[in-house]
């Protein structure tokens, strides 16, 4: 446990929060353009998306980060595997 934790704190640094600051902003920026102005939107999906992906950033390599369709492909794996171990 203590592994874990010295890793999780390791990924979560201020500096490398501050160092990622932009990037997740352009993240943010791309998936909110990709809602248009016109339609309707789920919001719960919206932001679990945005979510999803700024957790990828900041706790992946850049070049998973950056392949939207490898994201989008690594959640729904686990969404598949939320929804196989839910009761």
């Amino acid at each position: 446990m203590a592994w874990l934790s010295k890793q999780t704190l390791a990924l979560l640094s201020k500096e490398r929060l501050a160092e990622a600051l932009p990037v997740l902003f352009d993240d943010i920026h791309i998936y909110t353009e990709g809602w248009g102005k016109d339609g309707t939107l789920d919001p719960f999906k919206a932001i679990y998306d945005i979510g999803f992906q700024l957790n990828i950033r900041v706790a992946s390599c850049r070049e998973l980060a950056d392949d939207m369709e490898a994201t989008k492909k690594l959640q729904q794996a686990f969404a598949d595997l939320d929804d196989g171990s839910t009761p």
